[in-house]
């Protein structure tokens, strides 16, 4: 579990620099830059092989592999800093869809995340792991959640922060493009 959860650190860490940093422009995708679609991004960054360990026979090295994803985030109008973040990557031997919730590192732990596209069914994310800067929430998207969010207009999402509601919309306008093309690449 610790495992997973640094790799999806890795690739959660990657997401809110690139955020921090991403341009407007359109285009191919190379690590560390993203295409634009609209409120969604894509873009690829390259992430270390994990250390050689003794469970490794061969003694082979891994190679450094490139890992793709989209995200969407909402930030502060004062300052510009990410105060959430989600992003949609496919990962593990099947290549399933998963959804990576960054937030504040001040949510209640115990609440997690509710979210629901539009009007929809509200869905529940439990906290994976915290930090001093973030906490992750991650979980397998169904069908059913992947064609609501390509057909839908705002991600919404809640938390508590101490005993205050907390309340965060999400754009999905340009997720099916950005979708479609992530998984054009997974494929």
């Amino acid at each position: 579990m610790h495992r997973y959860l640094t790799a999806v650190t890795t690739v959660v860490a990657a997401v809110l620099a690139l955020a921090a940093t991403a341009g407007d422009g359109r285009g191919q995708t190379t690590a560390g830059q993203a295409v634009v679609y609209k409120d969604w991004k894509l873009t690829c960054t390259e992430v270390p092989a994990p250390a050689q360990t003794d469970t490794d026979p061969a003694g082979a090295a891994a190679d450094n592999r490139t890992v793709c994803y989209i995200f969407n985030d909402v930030r502060n109008p004062e300052d510009d800093t990410v105060l959430a973040a989600v992003g949609l990557r496919y990962m593990g031997a099947e290549n399933k869809p998963f959804l990576i919730f960054q937030l504040l590192p001040s949510i209640d732990r115990e609440f997690g995340v509710r979210f629901a596209v539009d009007d929809g069914p509200v869905r529940e994310g439990d906290v994976r792991g915290c930090d001093d800067l973030k906490c992750l929430v991650v979980g397998q998207v169904s069908a059913e959640l992947l064609t609501a969010m390509k057909a839908g207009n705002v991600l919404i999402l809640s938390f508590k922060l101490g005993d205050q509601q907390g309340r965060l919309d999400l754009s999905l306008l340009g997720f099916t493009d950005a979708s479609s093309e992530l998984t054009k690449m997974v494929r």
